[in-house]
């Protein structure tokens, strides 16, 4: 299945068992390189503002995936997950995502 846009996702307060699509949204004063903490998470995939970031997987060995400058923007910025595995850490997974400006930062 292609999938070209996340437009026609339906989100949900509640945790889901199984796959399911997360989003979140943080603000920017202005932009730089950043990574995405991915601890907390299973397996699948994430997004910022629209741009695919890459896989994750609990297992590593990266804990982070890589945000270019350019794909971010200042102001309001998106960020969807899709998880293939129910969210591990309810705190982490589906409501709380770090945003990093050194990989050096996300260890352990």
């Amino acid at each position: 299945l292609p999938l070209d846009s996340l437009d026609g996702l339906s989100f949900r307060q509640r945790l889901p068992d199984g796959p399911a699509f997360y989003r979140g949204a943080f603000d920017l004063t202005e932009t730089g390189f950043t990574f995405l903490d991915m601890r907390g998470w299973g397996k699948g995939y994430a997004w910022v503002n629209g741009h695919n970031l890459g896989r994750h997987w609990s297992v590593g060995p990266q804990r982070a995936l890589f945000v270019p400058k350019s794909f971010l923007k200042l102001g309001r910025n998106e960020v969807v997950i899709f998880d293939l595995h129910s969210a591990a850490d309810a705190t982490t997974a589906g409501g709380k995502v770090q945003i990093w400006d050194l990989p050096g930062l996300v260890r352990g």
